[in-house]
């Protein structure tokens, strides 16, 4: 029907591939996507982190995904997670064990 239904796994099941391809002055560009193993299906990343001419930027997003969706750690201690640490019920178990206001 053409509709675009919803893809819901666990996040595990999810590998990043960095691809890269020159641009038209033959300068070369990294581009980070998700890739789900068992299915055809592919998340360009680039909306999260944009086209580089370095892999950095590409390494330090899927490390900061990984992060952000381990449920067994807490949120990073981040400006930007701030508002939701007392909703979620392990960064809120770990902040009240650790004393964290």
């Amino acid at each position: 029907s053409g509709t675009i239904g919803e893809f819901t796994n666990p996040f595990h099941e999810f590998d990043a591939y960095i691809s890269s391809g020159p641009d038209r002055q033959g300068l070369i560009w990294h581009q980070l996507h998700l890739v789900h193993r068992y299915h055809d299906l592919a998340i360009n990343l680039s909306p999260i982190v944009p086209k580089d001419s370095s892999m950095a930027p590409h390494f330090a997003a899927w490390d900061f995904l990984q992060n952000y969706m381990d449920i067994g750690r807490p949120l990073p201690d981040i400006p930007l997670f701030e508002k939701h640490r007392a909703n979620d019920p392990t960064t809120a178990a770990h902040d009240r064990r650790t004393g964290r206001p």
